[in-house]
């Protein structure tokens, strides 16, 4: 559940950072970036502390600590990177449309019962963080694992296409946000 409260805080955090911070796009000259970024950020810092608490209880129920939760770092900045590239692209589209917004609402609290959209969700970037933290505190797996490979291979595409489609939909609507908002 730790890093779920997380990604649907990016999620849905992310999305609507432009439109909840207007005042500082329409009424000072602060560059709109800085928003999703430190939107972002605030939701890590409070992650971090629930993870520390997670820690605790896991130390409690026997899970000792081992070389494998450091790997909780690599995620972690992962998730931060990830859901910061893709408020990119979901919070202009947001400021644009509130529907936008209700939508990425209304997704985030669906579920799933068909089989094969179960099976689908493996190729999901949230799977992999998921499986990440069971992997740094539960199972004691390697990152690297090859068992993993490919789930690996898919996020970091997933990642990379990521990145792309976010900065091209930022900069395409970065500049009339004032007038729109």
């Amino acid at each position: 559940y730790v890093p779920w409260f997380y990604i649907s805080e990016c999620i849905v955090g992310g999305s609507r950072s432009i439109r909840s911070n207007k005042q500082f796009v329409t009424k000072l000259s602060f560059p709109v970036s800085n928003i999703m970024t430190f939107t972002s950020l605030s939701g890590l810092y409070i992650h971090i502390l629930l993870c520390a608490i997670m820690y605790v209880v896991l130390l409690c129920l026997g899970f000792g600590p081992s070389i494998y939760n450091l790997q909780f770092i690599y995620y972690a900045l992962m998730m931060y990177f990830f859901f910061l590239v893709l408020s990119w692209m979901t919070a202009p589209l947001s400021a644009f449309s509130k529907d936008f917004e209700n939508l990425i609402n209304s997704v985030i609290t669906y579920d799933i019962s068909p089989l094969w959209l179960r099976k689908l969700m493996y190729f999901n970037p949230i799977n992999y963080f998921v499986n990440g933290y069971r992997k740094s505190f539960l199972t004691d797996t390697f990152i690297f694992d090859s068992n993993y490979t490919t789930e690996t291979i898919v996020f970091y595409a997933e990642f990379i296409f990521m990145i792309f489609l976010g900065a091209h939909t930022y900069k395409k609507f970065r500049k009339i946000l004032p007038d729109v908002l």
